[in-house]
């Protein structure tokens, strides 16, 4: 007989949580491969006054992220490309089912996307009804230097337009994608969710 499934965490009545939430990937000291991560701080100043909308930073595209998924209603996912295909600095729409090229969604480290997500369904947990990913293809990820590339910088504004679009947001692109990566107290930066996470949620299921 099959163990009783953990349910999804619950969370206060009392406390408001933010609906809706933007996850940038990547590694900001590895060149374009932190588009992702440039393009969510950009995002988190446009929004810093929605308390219904929550920006973080993942290094990872696994467990971590899966837990950030958790209780929300809507995400924005944005994560660098590396196909080969695609110019550096094209912006590709990416479904669950093909996330090729993606370097955090298909990650070596981690369990990939869709069966962390999957993984959460099957617990039991409340995720997202609507997921939308966007992927930057980059130019140059495989040299440890901070900065994008022209062709990727100047995709960062077209990503924010689309993904406050589909947020339902009307807000303008201000300042310059040229901004540091260091600490922004709009983005939560979540570098350390990985192991404690795959811990939490191992534990949660071994113990049914």
């Amino acid at each position: 007989m099959l163990p009783q499934l953990p349910v999804s965490p619950q969370v206060s009545e009392t406390v408001s949580c933010p609906r809706t939430i933007v996850v940038g990937l990547g590694n900001e000291i590895a060149g374009d491969d932190g588009v992702g991560i440039w393009t969510a701080r950009k995002l988190g100043g446009l929004l810093a006054a929605d308390l219904d909308v929550e920006v973080v930073c993942l290094p990872w595209g696994g467990f971590a992220l899966l837990d950030v998924l958790v209780g929300k209603q809507k995400a924005a996912i944005i994560d660098c490309l590396c196909t080969g295909v695609h110019p550096p600095g094209a912006i590709v729409r990416l479904q669950e089912n093909d996330l090729r090229g993606s370097v955090r969604l298909n990650s070596f480290h981690d369990i990939n996307y869709p069966t962390a997500v999957a993984f959460g369904r099957r617990l039991g947990w409340s995720l997202p009804n609507s997921i939308a990913i966007w992927g930057i293809e980059g130019q140059v990820t495989n040299q440890f230097r901070e900065g994008l590339s022209p062709p990727v910088r100047n995709a960062v504004d077209r990503v924010v337009s689309e993904v406050l679009s589909f947020l339902g947001v009307s807000s303008p692109v201000a300042g310059d994608t040229n901004m540091s990566c260091g600490n922004d107290s709009t983005v939560q930066n979540r570098e350390n969710y990985d192991v404690c996470t795959v811990r939490s949620i191992t534990r949660e299921f071994v113990s049914r």
